[in-house]
Parts: C-alpha cells; structure tokens; sequence
C-alpha cells in the first residue's frame, strides 16, 4: 500500500488532471464557438486558471524521478520511461490525425504519411501534444537533474529555486510587457525545471511553505490572472493575452508551487487509498491522452455548444469528458501491452 506522501502525490495527479480537462474543455469552446464579451472573459480566465495543472504534473515528477533512493539506470531510462513516451507519440499522433481526418470527412490519400510525420517531428498535432516533447526532454536530461538533487545541500536547492524564479518567471515579465528581451539570462530556455526542482524540494521538505501563506498566494494568483483575463479580453491585447496563458507567468508559478504545496500537506485518510482512488490515479496518463479525442467528438461531431446553455456548462462538460475518458482507458488497460503506455 503506498505510504501518505505517495497518496497525497497521486491526489495532486488526479486534481490536476480534472483541471487539465477542464482548461481544454474552455479552451476548446472558445475556439470552436467564438463567444464574446461576458462569456468569453468567463471562458478565458476558466481556461487561465486551470494553467496551474501542468506545472503540478511536473512537480509530481520531481518528487519521484528526482528522489536519489529511487534506482533509474539509462537501461530503465531508455528502455522503459522514454520508450513509453515515443511509443505514445508515434501512436498518438496517428490517432490525432485519422481522428480529424474521420471528423472532416477528407478522403485519405498518400498526403496522409507527409503530414503524420510532419506533425511527429515538427509537433503540430494536437495543441496539448506539447506536454509530450516536454516530458521527454526531461527524461532526457534526468540524470544530470538527478545529480543536482543528490549532491546539493538545502542551501544549494533554495538558491536553485530563486535563481530560476528570477530568470525564468520575473525576468519574463519584464520581456512581455515591453516586447523586448532582457540582457540578463541563464542557459536554461524554459521555465520547467523550476516545477521539477520544486516538487522535489518541497516534497523533502527543503521548502516549507505555510498553510495560510499558500492560500494567500493562491487568492491573490486567482485574483491577478482573471484580472489580467478580463484585461486581455476587453481590450484584445496580445501582451496581455500571451502573458496570462503562459507557464512562466509569476502568477500562474507561484500558484502552481503553493497549490502542490497545499495538497501534499494535507493529512489524508488511508481511506483514501480506495480501488476507485488507485484506478484513477493509473488512469491520469490515459485521459490526458484520450480526452481531446472526447472533446472533439462532444464538440464537432455532436455538435453541441455547452455555452448555449452557459458558461456554468463546461465543467459539467469536463467532468463528463474525464470520467468518459476513464472509463475508456481503463477497459484499455486491460489489454496486454496497452497497459504499459497507458
């Protein structure tokens, strides 16, 4: 049975992958739909404040691949954490790309392998595809990233986090507000290792955030993304818009940190650790996975706009698209060799 901190890591990788299907489930129905003004503002700060998820995904990976009592070879780096991830590239991206062509109604023609392996290389299939790249960009440097994690002292990690809060998440402010990149940089080009040292970290209890402090930072996060999300949709500013959408905004980072904070904190019940519980956890790759496909068929083949209804629709939507795509992953599962990718 897993210990409590594994059970409090599962319940961030269970409630950040509701959040994930929710961002799409607005995201997607902006783009489909085209609301405007009340709706919209509603829709893009539903889908801004769900960014936190992501970031939480990859805290979870620190806090377990970054842990040095954990054994990880390359042999078992290459031959089961990156191969499960190409295998699911290379299989999903033709998923992807049969699924539009079933939903348009295009004829196949040989164009077919040009734009699946155009779309495998270049990483334009599906938007949240992305997630992938970066996953295994990760595994690819994991060793010299768990090399960090096992030599450095407290003091080394703390100062590690602050450096890359500096550089990868203020700095950026200042280079979306004016438009023009700042002189000062590291050589580190995206702000993801940030989550990965910080999960970690926080999980070995090298930072300790306070409980009010993390709500605090979490109510004032929520505060400054819909403010800069009405902002952004009332007056149509790119600057704006491509500031709150991003990972590397202050808001969205101090949130996401003090968010997995707040959970793995949590004293959680070995009632918890339920068969449901445990089902849905393996099953979090799964729908992140199967969920767009859900969506799509919800949206366009179905046809149904939740926000005729409302904008309180879409997470009746995204619920019903994450316990869907459960459901399909699990029966999934069940089939020998599937389980491993899923």
């Amino acid at each position: 049975m897993p210990d409590k901190r594994n059970i409090n890591l599962s319940l961030i990788r269970i409630i950040a992958c509701l959040a994930v299907v929710l961002l799409h489930t607005a995201n997607l129905a902006m783009a489909y739909f085209g609301p405007a003004s009340t709706t919209r503002i509603i829709t893009a700060s539903m889908r801004n404040l769900m960014l936190w998820s992501v970031p939480c995904f990859v805290m979870v990976t620190g806090a377990l691949l970054l842990d040095p009592a954990k054994d990880i070879t390359y042999k078992k780096l290459f031959g089961k954490y990156i191969k499960r991830i190409l295998i699911v590239l290379v299989l999903f991206t033709i998923i992807y790309k049969i699924t539009d062509i079933a939903i348009s109604g295009t004829p196949l023609s040989t164009s077919l392998i040009t734009e699946y392996l155009s779309d495998l290389v270049f990483g334009t299939s599906w938007s949240h595809v992305w997630y992938l790249y970066l996953i295994l960009a990760i595994y690819l440097l994991l060793p010299f990233y768990r090399m960090v994690a096992a030599k450095a002292s407290t003091k080394d990690l703390r100062y590690l986090l602050v450096v890359l809060i500096v550089f990868q998440s203020l700095l950026t402010l200042v280079s979306d507000i004016t438009g023009k990149e700042t002189a000062f940089y590291i050589c580190i080009s995206t702000v993801f290792p940030l989550f990965l040292f910080a999960g970690y970290a926080i999980d070995r209890g090298v930072i300790k955030i306070h409980r009010a402090l993390a709500i605090a930072v979490i109510f004032l996060g929520i505060a400054a993304i819909i403010i800069l999300s009405m902002e952004a949709t009332k007056l149509q500013s790119e600057i704006l818009g491509s500031m709150v959408t991003s990972y590397h905004f202050i808001a969205t980072v101090l949130m996401s940190i003090a968010i997995f904070s707040l959970i793995s904190g949590i004293k959680i019940s070995d009632r918890l650790n339920s068969p449901v519980f445990r089902s849905l956890d393996s099953c979090t790759f799964g729908i992140y996975l199967i969920h767009m496909i859900v969506l799509n068929l919800i949206y366009k083949v179905i046809g149904f706009n939740p926000l005729t209804l409302g904008v309180y629709m879409l997470p009746v939507i995204a619920i019903v698209t994450f316990i869907i795509s459960w459901g399909i992953t699990f029966i999934l599962k069940l089939i020998p060799g599937i389980k491993k990718i899923l």
